[in-house]
């Protein structure tokens, strides 16, 4: 029975041996190549390292020069299209019209607010006149008058300096680079070369319409980044379906399609058009624009890309409808979502608040 104690004994030590192991860490050189090895020569070492720094160096001066003189090129001929452009559009008595207008515009808009800046703060001096001390009721208006002027002008300056900053930040984001400073000289060029001929056939304001030409490289610029399956379509195929959506839904053929829909809903709301993606939801659908502003049309994949496409444009009016035209949706200047065909009753239930 001895060995038999013996041996279990034995089991016994295995068995908390085995649940009582502790990790031991043991330090081991390990020798790397040029650095701990005392016995290896360094200098092929050091011969390959100093010949591939001074290539690199190399390289990168050449690339520094090429990139200098590339930009150099670019500048120039920026300078030079700018100049001639700029001669051009002084000599272009059409143009120069179309700019006295639309700055004119701009100037009436902004006196216009001037006067009811004054309006209202005159509005809010008159609470001096319960005072009746005449002197004490004078210079109290006077001061309410200023304080509120104050006010409003600080209110518009942020408001302006806000969306000068937003706008500046988007554009930097998605059109600062060589691509679209070519575009926006070009896009110049022949509104004020073509000027006289554009207005005879689309009457327009040259500015406005400069400003608008950016509507379809947007979209492109913005189906890239994402990595989108949308596409831009043949201006063929726009331009037949621009008619049999003016046929379908217009009573005539105006600059602006939505002032002449014949029969349809409206939903007025500055984030209607956000909610359009709920109505295309997994199906195709094409996005145009009003001839005036582009002539280009794109084929949107689903509602999903539609959404990201606008959430990365800037604001402008815009249709969506299917192969078949068989609704129309239209997102306007004026905060409006229009909706006829199949269309006409998602609209209606939204209005309703429905949705």
């Amino acid at each position: 029975m001895a060995w038999k104690f013996k041996y279990e004994k034995a089991e016994q030590e295995k068995l908390y041996a085995q649940t009582h192991q502790k990790t031991v860490e043991v330090a081991v050189e390990k020798k790397v190549p040029y650095e701990k090895c005392e016995k290896c020569d360094r200098t092929a070492y050091q011969k390959a390292k100093e010949k591939c720094d001074n290539r690199k160096s190399q390289l990168e001066k050449k690339f520094k020069n090429m990139t200098t003189g590339y930009e150099s090129i670019l500048f120039l001929l920026a300078w030079y299209s700018i100049t001639i452009t700029l001669f051009t559009a002084i000599l272009s008595p059409v143009f120069l019209n179309d700019c006295i207008t639309f700055f004119g515009v701009l100037g009436k808009g902004m006196g216009s607010l001037f006067r009811e800046f004054v309006i209202g703060a005159d509005s809010f001096g008159q609470l001096s006149s319960g005072i009746p001390n005449r002197i004490l009721s004078g210079l109290m208006y006077w001061l309410i008058v200023a304080i509120v002027m104050g006010i409003l002008f600080i209110i518009t300056r942020l408001l302006i300096v806000g969306i000068g900053y937003q706008v500046g930040k988007i554009y930097r984001k998605y059109c600062w680079d060589i691509l679209s400073i070519i575009v926006a000289i070009t896009s110049t060029a022949i509104v004020i070369y073509f000027g006289e001929w554009i207005k005879s056939v689309i009457p327009v304001n040259l500015i406005t319409l400069l400003l608008l030409v950016y509507i379809s490289e947007e979209i492109s610029r913005a189906i890239k980044d994402n990595h989108l399956k949308s596409h831009l379509l043949p201006s063929v195929y726009i331009e037949n379906l621009r008619t049999a959506i003016v046929e379908q839904y217009c009573n005539r053929n105006t600059l602006f399609m939505w002032e002449s829909f014949k029969d349809y809903i409206y939903y007025q709301n500055s984030n209607a058009w956000s909610l359009i993606h709920d109505y295309v939801k997994d199906n195709e659908c094409i996005m145009f624009f009003n001839k005036s502003g582009d002539e280009n049309g794109f084929l949107i994949f689903n509602g999903r890309e539609l959404q990201q496409i606008l959430e990365d444009s800037f604001g402008f009016e815009f249709y969506i409808t299917d192969k078949n035209c068989s609704y129309l949706l239209c997102f306007n200047h004026h905060d409006i979502l229009y909706g006829s065909g199949k269309a006409k009753a998602w609209v209606n239930e939204m209005l309703n608040g429905h949705l």
